[in-house]
């Protein structure tokens, strides 16, 4: 007894280690389940063992697409689920009723059996085997239109086709990308303003005042930054001395 439940717990561990490799096991199940077609190809038969195989796969992949809460889904109003709009509300991400590791075991398993049970003769039933195939074609269509019709009405989509997913490399280039597009956007809008006239370059100020100096030499009015600078005419100065006189 002891040694059953070692064993059973060293199972587990295995099937543990194996979650994370998604592409790997699927990949292995491809070729189990090429390996059985191949199987009943070479043999010219047990054309039923592969119908059931096939049916049985077909029904893990429809419990695969369908959520695990249907009640939640046909309880909701006409207009169909909604996303929260509070930090009350309870947020249900999409959850299957058959997970994908469970699928693929499952899967596994199935398709292991078939492969044994193809080395026993005596299972091998005579029968048209392309009445199977179109029948089986004819239950897929079926049942797939079914189920797409359902997930049209519920408005839910099972696959995560499309949507962008972030590392964490990613996440902190987009963050600098976006910094530096803050950057220039507000540099961009400083170099926008426009400055007062009496905060001019030092420059511009130096050449108004060379100008005012040498309007004063020649006796004419000079023209500063707010306001106008006239000096006195020669003329004028000749009075002032004749009244000091």
């Amino acid at each position: 007894m002891d040694k059953l439940v070692a064993l059973r717990n060293k199972y587990q561990t295995f099937l543990d280690k194996l979650t994370p490799f998604i592409l790997y096991r699927w990949v292995c199940f491809g070729g189990l389940l090429a390996l059985f077609l191949v199987r009943i190809f070479v043999a010219q038969g047990f054309y039923i063992i592969a119908y059931v195989l096939f049916i049985y796969l077909l029904n893990l992949f429809i419990l695969f697409l369908q959520p695990q809460d249907r009640d939640a889904l046909t309880s909701v109003n006409a207009e169909g689920p909604t996303l929260p709009v509070s930090s009350s509300d309870e947020f249900r991400p999409f959850v299957r009723r058959l997970p994908e590791f469970k699928f693929w075991l499952s899967a596994t398993r199935a398709t292991i059996f078939g492969l044994f049970a193809t080395a026993f003769r005596m299972l091998d039933i005579p029968v048209f085997w392309p009445i199977l195939v179109i029948y089986f074609i004819m239950l897929f269509v079926a049942t797939m239109r079914r189920q797409i019709a359902d997930m049209v009405q519920y408005r839910y989509l099972p696959f995560n086709f499309g949507k962008k997913k972030y590392t964490s490399s990613s996440k902190f280039v987009a963050r600098r990308q976006e910094n530096q597009d803050n950057d220039a956007v507000a540099l961009k809008s400083s170099a926008n303003v426009k400055l007062p006239s009496s905060a001019q370059s030092p420059r511009t100020s130096g050449a108004q005042f060379d100008d005012v100096k040498e309007n004063s030499n020649s006796g004419t009015a000079g023209t500063v930054a707010g306001g106008s600078l006239k000096t006195p005419s020669p003329s004028t100065r000749q009075l002032h001395r004749f009244h000091r006189g």
